[in-house]
């Protein structure tokens, strides 16, 4: 291994005032590197050659003087060498003067003695520097800068995180930079040495190891930081050097200590070295087994020194939650790669869930807080948003320099909190606070790659992920290899080598599986075997290739272990026989379902729940309840679930309840049984997905009659109630009972007086018509230049209507819009309301799809905006039209039947009149599936032939739209995929 340094040390300075320890200093690190770090080249500048004994010349002759062309070609040398004698590793120590010219462009110098700011001649310059280093070959690459304003090394691209790219593979390098100060500071000395020289022949001393062992670049950061925190001149010194670690580690400096050898077994048998299912945490011990990250980790330091938010995009099962938290969070922690980090406070990891405000509010009073504080302060949150953060925030920079939040799991902004306002509040405020902290809050989010584009909703989320983006990608075969090896070494375990490359094979065939991958050596962890040898009296452990194929690989590990469990009740037999009652299995089967979250457009998610909801699922029988209880222990004990505890407050008194989660997405998919499941339930999943979803709204908006369930959501729950009520928590039942028993009160007051029904037929028919009724109050007369049309509310203040009736924003500026053309109860016309457009509202529209969205202003108590639905249509589908025909009463047609459809265009068997464009066209459950734009005899597709027919644009492509072209728009919307 070609080992070689320069060391320069300059004490004259005809231009400058002379130096008195640089020279000195520099040959004390030269030696060192010669004698005790196994360097075979240490080049000296200036250089004294005393009958061949080569030293650093304190005093040399004025034609011996450093010049930056000199040092320029020294340097080029070293990192960049002609020919094939590249160095493996390459060390630069410099001392003397260092200056900064702030004439314009702000750049910092290498001072050499014919430096002369008055002349304009200043030496080597910093950025110059940083494209030799960021274009060498060298692969551990060490930069040692005793002098003034050497941070500013550290400001440009002197990291070149392109090589985290895939294209770049294996061309990684490792590096070790420190300097005497930051990029705008002054460096000290004191009678005998530079400051920093002096922590580091202290640090670098061989005596500190034994001989075998070897001083890193991170042992000496670590050192230098125990030096200026114990030291209390130090501590108080005006200077304080700059370092930044990346990749691997580099050995300097080899022990000398002396000392008696104690031989000692290094197998840990009662310890595993891998996290199976479970994501590594921010801890003391997790990251001791972390492995294979190490330029992610880099890359993550480095956005992190030169800015506050960081998205750490990724699949599933990449490893997004576990670089967070046991590689940057630590590595923050420990401050041996990036300087000061040692000194930020690192606020407790969390998770959105359905409340984010009362997630966050938990990150800074603490989980174990009374909840009565944890809900203070999110109101505090809520009222106040990115101002009350910042206080919080500039509360902790009184102790702290930095303040870093980590919002593990995104995407559970999307899938679990269904408070639109909440959400958007949670963004406000976290964003906010990003922007106003001026770099104090450092913000690190994890989110799936599939929930992305739930982001571009919100155009000031969106712009911020997407300009502070890092993604996960797949990991190579060498980090691979390490994260098998490594954590195994670290127990004394041995590892086949046709194991590993077994498993790389295997893992690299399928992305997102590194849960697979630690599941897998955890498993063979338990299976390890203990050979003996006839040469050794140690015993060494083995992972081997056979019990890797026996157990079926990385794929057929989990869904082995997930089967055999759910199988038999000696599961963890070799041969397990005694197969569980089918009640134990019917009781799994609905454990696992309850906590998952069925998706809509995006994949399936994790969803965590109280204990006492998954007991919910035994009803009333105490035998079953027993039972269950036992199956969710095993469960957890076996690594399929997880779980953990929040503390609940009830008045004065509180209580800790345990929530159960599954242990990883992998679950679903690897366990083929779990994977079916979801296929044949889906529907009724999502069906009990939505009930909970609008009793949670119900809930938490005081319980209020008109957040009962109605309309299309009640009549799919009554037409499946058998099949939903066994997975419906108490609560949740109440609030179903409720709802149908204010349908019948309501109802049967409005329409059918006192009379009884023989059935209930006609009863759902009323039902429907006063849906439609109800609904009809957001259509409304559009007036305009070209005549009139119809047209129908969708958010709170946001009308869509046909472009040929409003094709521009000066037609909208023109047009009037009329609310209440219809009959009030008595019969009676109702009082009409007639408005404008909102002045600098939002507008949006479409010619191609033939839809404009415009905002009002002035509006009346109308009800509630129409529910917009972008699933596909079925032919034969019943549909129904609220419509204005010739600007008179509003007009229901029910019953109308599609007889076409694709992604665009629907076509219906209906007869509308003019002035009927632009109204809304919904389905059964008097959701808005189309917006009608013309009818007529219109051509059967496919054919010659015509039939009478109208036609509209489907909410498919509408919602597309408006979700690329008018984010904005799109997030103000009443309910997507309601």
């Amino acid at each position: 291994m070609l080992r070689q340094a320069l060391v320069v040390g300059i004490n004259n300075y005809p231009g400058l005032q002379n130096l008195k320890t640089p020279a000195g200093d520099a040959e004390l690190i030269a030696s060192l590197l010669q004698k005790h770090g196994g360097f075979q080249v240490v080049k000296r500048l200036p250089v004294k050659d005393n009958q061949g004994l080569l030293s650093v010349d304190e005093n040399p002759s004025p034609q011996q003087l450093v010049t930056a062309t000199t040092l320029q070609e020294a340097i080029a040398e070293l990192f960049n060498p002609q020919g094939n004698d590249v160095p493996d590793t390459a060390l630069l120590y410099f001392a003397g003067h260092g200056l900064r010219n702030d004439k314009g462009i702000i750049e910092s110098f290498l001072a050499t003695s014919n430096a002369n700011p008055r002349k304009d001649v200043w030496g080597v310059s910093l950025n110059w520097l940083q494209r030799i280093l960021k274009s060498s070959p060298v692969k551990e690459q060490i930069i040692w800068l005793d002098c003034c304003y050497g941070g500013e090394l550290l400001n440009g691209q002197f990291l070149n995180f392109d090589e985290a790219n895939p294209g770049e593979r294996g061309k990684g390098r490792d590096r070790c930079f420190i300097a005497a100060c930051g990029d705008a500071s002054v460096a000290y000395g004191n009678a005998e040495h530079g400051i920093l020289t002096s922590l580091l022949l202290k640090g670098l001393d061989p005596q500190r190891y034994e001989v075998n062992q070897w001083i890193n670049n991170y042992s000496l950061t670590d050192f230098i930081i125990q030096q200026l925190e114990n030291d209390e001149k130090l501590r108080t010194f005006p200077q304080r050097p700059s370092y930044n670690n990346s990749g691997g580690e580099i050995k300097l400096i080899q022990g000398a200590k002396q000392s008696k050898v104690v031989i000692f077994n290094q197998l840990q048998n009662n310890i595993c070295p891998y996290k199976g299912l479970a994501a590594f945490e921010f801890n003391d011990e997790d990251p001791k087994y972390f492995y294979g990250r190490t330029a992610l980790t880099d890359e993550l330091l480095e956005k992190l020194r030169r800015g506050n938010f960081i998205a750490v995009m990724g699949a599933s099962g990449c490893g997004k939650s576990s670089v967070v938290k046991a590689g940057l969070l630590y590595q923050l922690k420990l401050g041996q790669r990036l300087s000061g980090s040692n000194e930020w406070k690192i606020l407790p990891v969390i998770r959105p869930g359905d409340n984010p405000l009362y997630s966050l509010a938990e990150a800074f009073t603490g989980k174990d807080s009374k909840k009565m504080l944890i809900q203070l302060l999110e109101k505090e949150l809520r009222d106040n948003g990115a101002d009350r953060l910042q206080d919080l925030i500039a509360e902790e920079i009184e102790k702290y320099s930095r303040v870093v939040l980590v919002v593990d799991q995104f995407e559970e902004v999307f899938t679990l909190c269904q408070d639109i306002k909440a959400r958007q509040q949670f963004f406000d405020c976290l964003l906010g606070a990003v922007e106003s902290s001026n770099n104090k809050l450092c913000l690190v989010i994890t989110i799936r790659a599939d929930f992305v584009g739930e982001c571009a909703v919100y155009p000031k989320l969106a712009k911020q992920i997407q300009q502070d983006l890092v993604t996960v990608t797949p990991m190579t075969t060498e980090e691979l290899t390490e994260a098998i090896k490594e954590p195994a070494s670290q127990v004394g375990l041995g590892v086949e080598e046709t194991l590993v490359i077994q498993m790389i094979a295997d893992v690299q065939k399928s992305p997102g599986s590194l849960p697979l991958l630690q599941f897998t050596l955890m498993e063979l962890w338990e299976k390890r075997n203990i050979n003996t040898t006839e040469n050794t009296e140690s015993n060494s452990q083995l992972l081997t290739l056979h019990a890797y194929q026996k157990m079926g690989g990385v794929m057929g590990a989990l869904n082995r272990h997930a089967q055999q469990i759910y199988n038999y009740t000696n599961y963890k037999s070799a041969s397990p026989s005694q197969k569980r009652q089918p009640q134990e299995q019917e009781l799994i089967r609905r454990i696992f379902l309850k906590l998952l979250r069925t998706g809509e457009g995006v994949k399936d998610t994790r969803q965590p729940q109280p204990k006492t909801k998954l007991m919910a699922i035994a009803g009333e029988d105490s035998q079953a309840q027993a039972v269950l209880s036992q199956l969710i222990e095993e469960l957890i004990k076996w690594r399929l679930l997880v779980t953990s505890e929040v503390e609940i407050s009830f008045g004065e008194s509180s209580q800790y309840i345990q929530i159960i989660d599954l242990i990883h997405e992998a679950l679903m998919s690897e366990w083929e049984e779990f994977a079916q499941w979801r296929e044949k339930y889906r529907q009724i999943l999502r069906l009990r997905d939505r009930v909970d979803d609008a009793f949670k709204v119900w809930n938490a908006h005081g319980r209020k009659d008109e957040d009962l369930m109605m309309g299309g959501l009640l009549i799919k729950v009554n037409i499946e109630w058998l099949n939903l009520e066994g997975d419906l928590e108490p609560l949740v039942k109440d609030f179903y009972k409720q709802s149908n028993d204010y349908k019948e009160k309501t109802f049967t007051k409005k329409e059918i007086g006192d009379k009884a029904y023989p059935s209930i037929a006609p009863l759902y028919d009323i039902y429907k018509l006063n849906l439609a009724v109800e609904y009809a109050k957001a259509v409304v007369i559009v007036r305009c230049n070209n005549g009139m049309g119809t047209g129908f509310m969708i958010a709170q203040n946001l009308l869509m209507t046909c472009n040929h009736i409003i094709a521009s924003l000066d037609d909208a500026e023109q047009s009037t819009f009329t609310f209440n053309y219809q009959l009030d109860i008595t019969g009676e016309r109702c009082t009409t309301h007639t408005v404008q457009m909102l002045p600098e509202g939002k507008f949006y529209t479409n010619h191609e799809l033939n839809y404009t969205v415009v905002t009002l202003k002035d509006l009346p108590n109308f009800g509630k905006p129409l529910i917009l639905n972008s699933q596909p249509l079925k032919v034969n589908e019943e549909l129904a039209i609220i419509q204005h025909p010739h600007a008179e009463l509003k007009k229901i047609s029910m019953l109308c039947n599609v007889v076409y459809t694709d992604n665009n265009v629907i076509q219906y068997t209906r007869s509308t009149s003019p002035g009927s464009s632009g109204s809304p066209v919904f389905n059964v459950n008097f959701e808005v599936v189309a917006i009608h734009h013309s009818g007529g005899m219109l051509l059967e597709p496919g054919t010659e032939k015509r039939y009478l027919r109208s036609e509209g644009t489907s909410m498919i492509a509408v919602l597309k739209d408006l979700k690329i072209n008018a984010p904005d728009i799109y997030a103000c919307l009443h309910s997507i995929y309601s």
